[in-house]
């Protein structure tokens, strides 16, 4: 059998998509579930709609994953770890957000006496985007401000339990940054405010805002890169003895192109 006729409903029956998850993620999948993964259809899949598919899934799918993510984070992988989106911290967690981000995944245990999730980590997941960059966070500390993405999360915009303490690095959370560049920093002319900004009139309130926070938080985020992320869901996967097929249907998403029939990962 090959990939034809694989879609998220496939994964669900295969114990890779929690179909609890995928039912509460309907709203932001609808438009994918028409589709089957792993038979070059060109469609092409939305950031918001990958973290959503990453948020949803369980078993190996989900294990993979997580080994590339706390690797990077620099936390010892355990098997009560569980990657869930931002928006289901939110939804069960003991406190909230300080300003008005939304978290793209989160890497959190679930807390079975109070019945709330415990946030460890944050991810950012970025195909080609740039940096959001706002004068409209919520967060007192930004009023009027100029801030983004790489400033926000480690100041708590995105959950009061996600924070960098400069003062006290011991007690901060990990924060991870996932995109294609494998690089070990954040050092791009795409990420945020670049250096060639100072000398722009158009940029001059936000230089004069953010970019020394810029350069200080950017220090906080570690790198992960989808290839390695793919890799180690492919090691999973392989190891739970899954078909090629449905290893090639769980990758789709996560390529974020239209996959030719026959497609195989590069060694």
């Amino acid at each position: 059998m090959d990939g034809e006729g694989i879609g998220l409903a496939e994964l669900v029956d295969r114990g890779l998509i929690s179909e609890p998850h995928l039912a509460s993620s309907t709203d932001t999948l609808r438009r994918l579930l028409p589709y089957q993964l792993a038979d070059g259809t060109p469609v092409r899949w939305r950031e918001e709609e990958v973290t959503a598919f990453m948020g949803t899934a369980t078993g190996a799918l989900q294990r993979g994953m997580l080994r590339a993510l706390t690797t990077a984070a620099g936390m010892a992988w355990r098997d009560d770890h569980r990657l869930i989106t931002g928006g289901e911290l939110l939804a069960a967690s003991e406190r909230g957000r300080l300003g008005n981000r939304n978290l793209d995944l989160v890497i959190a245990r679930w807390n079975d006496v109070r019945c709330w999730w415990v946030p460890l980590a944050a991810v950012e997941a970025k195909f080609n985007a740039q940096v959001n960059g706002t004068w409209k966070c919520s967060n007192p500390e930004h009023k009027g401000k100029y801030t983004n993405q790489i400033i926000c999360y480690p100041m708590g915009c995105g959950h009061a339990d996600l924070r960098h303490y400069e003062m006290n690095p011991a007690a901060s959370s990990p924060f991870v940054w996932l995109w294609n560049r494998d690089a070990r920093s954040l050092a791009d002319a795409r990420m945020g405010l670049s250096s060639k900004d100072q000398h722009d009139p158009s940029y001059a309130r936000a230089w004069a805002d953010g970019w020394e926070a810029q350069e200080r938080y950017r220090k906080v985020w570690k790198v992960q890169t989808w290839s390695r992320l793919r890799a180690a869901v492919v090691a999973e996967l392989e190891a739970d003895g899954f078909e090629r097929y449905i290893i090639d249907a769980c990758l789709r998403p996560l390529t974020n192109r239209p996959m030719p029939r026959g497609w195989k990962l590069a060694s």
